[in-house]
């Protein structure tokens, strides 16, 4: 396009968008930080595409693939006012925005649960979804639940979760973040019972197998919260192997990097400080 001969107007105008949904054409094909990268050129093309003014007829779709990548890009704050603006312009794609929306609103240094809780509702409200596009969503709003401390809630949404389903993993780990509240409440209080109930965790994950994670963040998550399951029962030296062996085995997830710093922290609160600098 151009090669030719210089382009027209309306052809300046789509060189952008063409671009833009090829990266993200490219960018649904790949996996980590190469999928990541081409959102990144998908949102920069998309973005120069918006301030020419998308191709007539083609705004909505411009609007939803623009906040789309600069969600999946790692620039959730700023795909929020996009996506809201998508949400008015293609109604048609109400369900994959509300999706969208709800993650970006928990996907930042400062979550807003309850407008997460919001968009996660209206996606689950959508009778047309999948079993398994539903309990991506029954598992999410059950997280935006105990990060609000609605707990009972977060254990009712979970009952919606069947025992044999492809995210019993994500469930178990749900119901041992439950438990280990409910530990950690009966420590601070002194009551006695806390162990129990981290015990209780640990044989729960236990049971799951890890082939079972839908995803590598899954998987991670579940083996960073047995390693500090561990930790809190007393049994040192278990906690410590669970957490490093996660840190290792699942670097580059959220789980993994916190295995990693909760290591150091263990280390430096026993003055082991060449252990924890290494960590």
């Amino acid at each position: 396009l151009g090669a030719a001969q210089p382009m027209a107007a309306d052809e300046l105008k789509a060189k952008p968008f063409l671009l833009g949904v090829v990266a993200d054409h490219d960018a649904g094909r790949m996996l980590g930080r190469h999928q990541r990268r081409l959102r990144a050129l998908a949102a920069q093309y998309l973005s120069e595409a918006r301030l020419m003014g998308f191709p007539a007829g083609r705004e909505a779709e411009g609007l939803v693939l623009l906040g789309k990548n600069l969600y999946f890009s790692g620039r959730a704050a700023e795909s929020v006012a996009v996506l809201e603006e998508a949400l008015g312009a293609a109604p048609e794609r109400a369900t994959e925005l509300h999706q969208l929306l709800a993650a970006a609103w928990l996907d930042q240094p400062q979550p807003n649960f309850h407008e997460a809780l919001k968009h996660n509702t209206a996606y689950l409200a959508d009778e047309r979804l999948s079993n398994d596009a539903r309990l991506q969503g029954v598992i999410e709003r059950s997280r935006i639940e105990f990060a609000l401390e609605d707990y009972e809630a977060c254990r009712q949404t979970l009952n919606d979760v069947e025992a044999d389903s492809s995210y019993t993993l994500q469930a178990a780990l749900m119901r041992a973040r439950l438990l280990e509240h409910e530990g950690r409440e009966l420590a601070d209080a002194g009551s006695p019972g806390a162990v129990d109930k981290y015990r209780s965790a640990i044989e729960l994950l236990e049971a799951i197998p890890t082939r079972a994670a839908t995803s590598l963040a899954a998987a991670a998550d579940a083996a960073f919260l047995l390693g500090r399951l561990r930790l809190e029962t007393g049994d040192d030296e278990a906690g410590m192997k669970q957490l490093r062996r996660t840190a290792q085995r699942w670097p580059e997830t959220d789980a993994g990097f916190a295995a990693g710093i909760q290591v150091a922290e263990w280390c430096r609160q026993h003055h082991r400080i060449a252990d924890a600098m290494s960590a």
